[in-house]
């Protein structure tokens, strides 16, 4: 009856997993082109594009999703913050701290354990780059501005996690070794995403929407919390799309181009 009812668990989660998918990118598209539609939209704020260097700081969240032994990988929520510096518009460098969860099962019964749920934290310094540091062209609406605003950025940093590991009632399948439930691995990140600036809004040139897709590479066999196979050499991989709220700090230049 349990595995029955398992089952029935994987056939929900998978058939809510694109549909969760397609709802962000929805939303997110919905954002873009409505910021894009006017021309009057984009000039709405006087000082747009003038706070183009200083501070900055974000709070958002994803979804995330587990990349190693097993076949189906649910969708799970992530808390992201960031804490960046502009040294131009499109050239910045920061840190980004993450919490949330990264899960596995295993529903072709191949392991010896059905399922892995990992509570985990990491740390990264970033760097990105813009389009727009190359391809120097006047934007006329949002939806130009942010395409000039894409982004590229890495991240190296550590991740600490916190494995909880289910095995199959029948107790068959197989793995290698002990498990290693916890752990501090290095991290690698890769970054694609834009900033869609949001006129007027808590003063001129403030608040910015910063839709992202990071792929993230962990040095460790163990992300997930065990390794299949003596012969298996399979690292950690995990994805994250996301949407985060910035707030932008007046710079000195901005505010001497106010006064004058």
């Amino acid at each position: 009856m349990l595995q029955k009812n398992r089952s029935n668990y994987h056939i929900s989660m998978k058939a809510n997993q694109p549909a969760a998918t397609h709802n962000f990118f929805a939303v997110a598209l919905f954002v873009l082109l409505f910021a894009g539609v006017s021309q009057t939209y984009a000039q709405a704020d006087f000082f747009y594009g003038l706070n183009n260097k200083g501070l900055r700081i974000s709070a958002g969240f994803g979804a995330s999703t587990l990349q190693t032994h097993f076949n189906s990988n649910p969708l799970n929520v992530v808390f992201i913050g960031n804490l960046d510096y502009n040294i131009n518009r499109y050239v910045s460098f920061g840190l980004e701290g993450q919490y949330g969860t990264l899960k596995g099962i295993d529903d072709e019964h191949r392991l010896k354990y059905y399922g892995s749920t990992n509570k985990y934290f990491s740390a990264t310094a970033n760097a990105s780059v813009g389009l727009g540091k190359f391809a120097d062209f006047t934007p006329n609406n949002r939806l130009q501005d942010a395409i000039k605003q894409l982004y590229l950025g890495i991240g190296i940093g550590a991740i600490k996690t916190n494995n909880v590991l289910v095995e199959h009632d029948d107790k068959q399948g197989t793995i290698y070794g002990n498990p290693q439930l916890q752990g501090k691995y290095l991290l690698l990140a890769a970054n694609l995403g834009t900033i869609i600036d949001l006129p007027g809004i808590l003063g001129p040139d403030r608040l910015a929407i910063i839709p992202n897709f990071q792929l993230n590479y962990v040095n460790s066999l163990y992300l997930d919390g065990f390794q299949s196979s003596q012969d298996s050499n399979l690292k950690g991989f995990y994805n994250i799309i996301s949407v985060k709220l910035r707030y932008k700090f007046k710079s000195t230049q901005f505010r001497k181009r106010r006064v004058i």
